[in-house]
């Protein structure tokens, strides 16, 4: 769901325009980077935080400042959606949280993940393995990273009733696969589904 919040705000464009954070009440056991209330960032920044380390408090606050308040954001990522063509996709919230009606399925995390791909700063985004706020650098939550030859993307995604799920791209000798796990039941487990997808699609297709 954060891939969809991303193309949305990627839509919106204007990625140096200073956002001002909100107090946004984030559950401790929530991935966060942080924020502070009332702390100045710009949209690129906060698209960045929510991309390599899941932050649940850049994408609400990516969503107020572009909605106005996060159910019209929601609209927007259902539009986007259905623009795309993920005719299985439903967001509820902008950070992918449990919610009720919310759903998507691996045919359009690829096709989502495809698009975004196709965009230079977000490839240079989800190939990094850190993010940093106010001076501490905050490792990558996806571990594929460093564990896969070439991997270059994308994002991770884990919710009690999604399971551990993770979009997955690496390239090699200029051949670009994208996969992705849904329900795994741990990082270490989508971490290797999507390792062995990969090596399947540079060996076969």
């Amino acid at each position: 769901m954060k891939l969809l919040t991303a193309l949305v705000v990627m839509q919106a464009g204007d990625p140096t325009r200073m956002v001002t954070v909100p107090d946004l009440q984030i559950d401790p056991r929530e991935s966060a980077i942080g924020l502070v209330p009332d702390q100045d960032l710009p949209r690129d920044v906060l698209l960045r935080a929510m991309l390599i380390v899941s932050a649940n408090d850049a994408a609400r606050v990516l969503a107020r400042d572009i909605g106005g308040d996060e159910a019209n954001f929601v609209a927007m990522m259902n539009a986007a959606a259905q623009q795309l063509g993920l005719t299985n996709t439903l967001a509820a919230n902008p950070t992918g949280l449990d919610e009720g009606g919310a759903r998507s399925t691996v045919r359009d995390v690829v096709r989502l993940s495809s698009v975004l791909m196709q965009d230079e700063a977000f490839r240079t985004t989800v190939a990094r393995t850190f993010a940093r706020m106010h001076g501490t650098e905050i490792p990558a939550s996806n571990d594929l990273l460093t564990m896969y030859q070439g991997a270059d993307g994308i994002k991770t995604g884990t919710t009690t009733d999604a399971g551990h799920c993770l979009a997955a791209s690496a390239t090699r000798d200029g051949r670009q696969i994208v996969v992705v796990v849904l329900g795994s039941s741990s990082d270490e487990s989508r971490v290797a589904a999507a390792s062995t997808l990969l090596d399947w699609a540079f060996t076969e297709v």
